[in-house]
């Protein structure tokens, strides 16, 4: 591993050769060290993130929007692995020039767990509403149909429903 590094620097000359591999990598010039090539690919795989993420933020935010105001998306899953998918081939087209690098690799699985908890959360939140909703609704036709049947039973139900919660 120490055979693809580049030489040592000294002290005196650091700043100056930051400043140089820095202008490599922003320029995309051919980058002669190993290293370098490592700093390139993830700086570039990075901007590919960032613009992958940035495709894909306009439905993120309207399910943030959806699930804070309470509404149900129908096809949750669905609709989110889309956002995933449209998300994996924007970075891929993106980052294609290091495609099998371990940058690439890296980047695109932390876009991908980057999404993917975000759906997560929203997708905890729909369930919460669903069981909340449901209960309502429960506790509507109970309140309906417990006078008809006699009071007598009425107690165990309720509890029924508050261990529910």
């Amino acid at each position: 591993a120490l055979e693809n590094r580049t030489p040592a620097v000294p002290a005196s000359k650091l700043a100056s050769h930051l400043k140089e591999t820095w202008a490599k990598i922003q320029t995309s010039k051919e980058l002669n060290a190993p290293s370098e090539k490592d700093l390139g690919a993830m700086y570039k795989c990075d901007e590919a993130v960032q613009e992958a993420y940035k495709t894909v933020s306009p439905q993120i935010t309207r399910f943030r929007n959806q699930v804070q105001a309470g509404e149900f998306i129908p096809e949750f899953g669905k609709k989110a692995a889309d956002v995933l998918d449209n998300a994996l081939k924007d970075y891929d087209s993106k980052a294609s020039a290091f495609a099998g690098s371990a940058a690439f690799d890296r980047k695109r699985a932390e876009l991908q767990k980057m999404i993917t908890l975000e759906c997560q959360g929203f997708f905890q939140s729909l369930v919460i509403q669903l069981r909340d909703n449901t209960l309502h609704r429960i506790r509507g036709l109970v309140a309906t149909v417990m006078p008809l049947t006699g009071s007598r039973q009425q107690p165990d139900l309720q509890r029924l429903i508050e261990q529910a919660e």
